[in-house]
């Protein structure tokens, strides 16, 4: 191993930030620098010492970069020995002065001048241990790091946690770690260019949800049927369960952009019936896509201090709409929808600029497909405009000659001898009559949230569900005797 020590003339010399092709380090010299002659091209610009730039490439590295071995382990050794592998090592990596070289983007006796002195601070001068590599030696060789998200994954783990174990309510480390994983969020977009905030509505990119419910009752079907707005949009509180995106007790919407995806979500058992309808999006609302997050990139340069904690915070995010999505037991969905319960809380109240609800992955439709929640704030169903006086009646079959065929179809009577005038939007706890559900109004409405969506009751489609379709992966279970043992699995 060589050693380039640094010699006293080292200390003198100067770079300017125009011999510097990273912008960030570039701008670094240009603000801090002094104005002198710039030792590489004899310009005379802001420039900053050889000593000076060091500094700053021993800390990049540290932080963007590992010193690769300078030996075979004992396996690479043995393939490398073994005359039957055509196996040669060869070592990881770039030589330390093209590594700084193109990570600064500098001439490269700049960069040897560079590599000389953080290599002297780091050699060694016991006599034992010469001949060993060191930081920065002049034949060591550098890779960069490939980043994981791992503290981010922690900082995850330790939130849910948190909220399963110790405060779900005033819990102090929620808005501020939900705070750290969506800021400035809004603006980003993703390197396929899709954007994370998605516009839905009226002449937007998503402008209908479709809505599934499956019954096991054939009247609550017929009934859901007469009064599609009512019955196949989202519960009333006093009904509304827990679900992946809503505590209990707080009515959001759960939809799909394609009507199979709907029904899968419902996970509908076998001789169930299904009812699926369309929903018009009818005025403008904003949605955070998580499907987006997997093309989130960050740039930036490995001489920027907190360029790392960027890149470790995009790995995480680029795994988080799967986090999101992933499928949970229904024995465990009490704690496992914790985490997302509250996510959606903060984005739908906290978060700035204003969302409406979040498109995630599904896990249950096989191929393809995104679930649309909208919050509560905009889960609001406008009901149908129904003639004053209507009575509607619903059927599940029809009758022919051989018999009742199964059929569904749904008649609104008018009354005898009146116009059909249109009675208005109804409020959506009246109690209406099953049988004569177009009765009167009240004056007042109780809901000061925005109508949000529109139900299309010709859309409305029944499915009887024949069979479950199940995608599985198979491991077979090994089985073996053996004396008993200290066994090690």
């Amino acid at each position: 191993m060589t050693k380039r020590l640094e010699p006293d003339f080292l200390r003198a010399k100067a770079l300017c930030y125009a011999c510097v092709r990273d912008d960030y380090l570039s701008n670094a010299i240009q603000r801090a620098g002094q104005h002198r002659v710039c030792s590489y091209y004899r310009n005379r610009r802001p420039s900053t010492s050889v000593p000076g730039l060091a500094g700053y490439v021993a800390a990049a590295f540290e932080r963007h970069y590992w010193r690769t071995p300078d030996q075979p382990d004992s396996l690479q050794a043995r393939a490398s020995d073994d005359p039957e592998m055509a196996y040669a090592w060869e070592r990881e990596g770039e030589p330390v002065v093209d590594a700084i070289k193109d990570a600064a983007g500098i001439p490269e006796e700049a960069a040897r001048d560079i590599q000389a002195v953080p290599a002297e601070e780091h050699g060694s001068v016991d006599p034992g241990m010469v001949g060993v590599e060191t930081e920065f030696d002049a034949d060591s060789h550098y890779l960069e790091w490939g980043r994981s998200g791992d503290a981010w994954n922690r900082k995850w783990t330790e939130f849910t946690l948190s909220l399963k174990t110790e405060a779900r309510f005033f819990n102090p480390t929620t808005a501020e770690h939900l705070g750290s994983v969506f800021k400035d969020l809004g603006d980003r977009t993703a390197d396929d260019g899709k954007a994370l905030i998605v516009s839905a509505g009226p002449e937007r990119c998503i402008r209908v949800l479709y809505r599934a419910r499956a019954f096991q009752s054939l009247g609550e079907l017929t009934d859901a049927l007469r009064r599609p707005d009512r019955d196949l949009g989202p519960p009333p509180p006093d009904l509304a369960g827990a679900g992946r995106m809503n505590a209990q007790g707080i009515s959001v919407f759960y939809g799909a952009i394609e009507p199979e995806v709907a029904i899968a979500e419902v996970r509908p058992p076998v001789g169930s019936r299904v009812a699926v309808a369309c929903f018009e999006i009818i005025r403008p609302l904003r949605l955070f896509d998580f499907t987006a997050l997997v093309g989130l990139r960050e740039s930036g340069s490995v001489f920027d201090p907190g360029f790392a904690d960027r890149l470790e915070r995009v790995m995480f995010l680029q795994s988080f709409g799967e986090r999101i999505a992933r499928p949970v037991m229904p024995n465990d969905e009490a704690f496992d929808y914790l985490p997302t319960q509250v996510i959606a809380e903060f984005l739908a109240k906290k978060h700035e600029p204003r969302l409406d609800g979040v498109i995630f992955d599904t896990a249950q439709a096989s191929g393809s497909g995104v679930n649309v929640v909208l919050f509560h704030s905009a889960a609001r169903v406008a009901q149908m405009e129904l003639p004053a006086g209507v009575k509607i009646a619903a059927s599940s079959h029809a009758f022919t000659e051989t018999g009742p065929q199964e059929e569904y179809s749904v008649l609104e009577l008018l009354p005898c001898g009146e116009p059909a005038e249109p009675a208005g939007q109804q409020p959506e706890r009246a109690a209406w009559d099953k049988a004569s559900p177009g009765g009167g109004c009240r004056a007042e409405d109780p809901d000061p949230r925005k109508r949000t969506l529109r139900v299309d009751p010709h859309s409305v489609v029944v499915h009887h569900v024949q069979q479950v379709d199940h995608r599985t992966r198979r491991f077979p279970v090994h089985r073996f005797q053996d004396e008993d043992g200290p066994v090690d699995f």
